[in-house]
């Protein structure tokens, strides 16, 4: 049944994004441009819009840390399907994703369910009680806190304080402007706290052992990196300083043997 309702979400995401990746831009479509193969911005032509369309769906839900195409490319109704995807975060089983925010899903359903009828809410015979719903609210309301919050933030500096003497300065942050450079920002703190591996455009984010790292780099590579780090302040440059690091590579270099 699980299963089956996550598949049934999936879908939901899937098809439409699919649909307005093969109609092409309506945008392009008006200065006389035929697009027989629908909207190849950013896209490789061996995978075209379709698979391109699927791709980003599948990755963004399960948290593969892949692309096959530029998402800040994408159609803006399928940019909008790619972070609800990730605004849900209760698909198959990935990177922070699964079952266990579906879990969290229905404790607060049952909680809710319980207050309309009037009864103790119960699930699979236990008792759900204060505890397991302060619980899951918190990491509801946390995952909502920290996403807005982080958006905001970096909405401020740039709007505010767009020539600080940054190693980046926020003006050059962006690589798009109005709502669509507002859709990057809200896309990255969505991807960096719900656990992706994306880039869009040239804001990055640097995830390593469970320590989230948010970088503005003006070049997304992963050699070298000009970090403006947030959360905890602990300076910049490659990998140095950055908790976690060692022993994520000593646990890499054994898996590998």
């Amino acid at each position: 049944m699980i299963f089956a309702i996550m598949t049934v979400g999936m879908l939901f995401l899937i098809v439409p994004t699919i649909n307005w990746e093969m109609n092409g831009n309506p945008e392009i479509a008006k200065m006389g441009v035929m697009q027989p193969t629908g909207a190849m911005e950013g896209k490789e032509v061996r995978f075209g819009p379709a698979a391109s369309g699927y791709w980003s769906i599948v990755t963004t839900i399960i948290s593969t840390g892949s692309v096959n195409s530029m998402h800040d490319s994408s159609m803006p109704l399928s940019g909008m399907m790619q972070m609800l995807g990730m605004l849900i975060n209760a698909f198959y089983g990935g990177c922070g994703v699964g079952i266990l925010n579906y879990f969290i899903y229905i404790i607060i359903a049952v909680f809710i369910g319980g207050l309309m009828v009037g009864r103790t809410p119960e699930f699979m015979g236990h008792k759900v009680e204060a505890r397991e719903v302060k619980i899951a609210a918190l990491v509801t309301l946390l995952s909502a806190f920290l996403i807005k919050g982080g958006t905001a933030l970096a909405a401020y500096y740039f709007v505010q304080h767009g020539n600080a003497d940054w190693a980046v300065k926020p003006a050059a942050w962006l690589n798009n402007p109005g709502n669509h450079g507002f859709s990057e920002m809200f896309y990255e703190y969505t991807s960096a706290i719900i656990g992706k591996e994306k880039i869009h455009t040239r804001i990055c984010r640097y995830l390593k052992s469970g320590f989230r790292h948010f970088c503005h780099i003006d070049l997304c590579n992963y050699n070298h990196y000009n970090c403006i780090v947030l959360f905890p302040p602990i300076g910049a440059g490659p990998h140095r300083g950055i908790p976690g690091y060692d022993a994520w590579i000593n646990e890499k270099t054994k898996r590998q043997q």
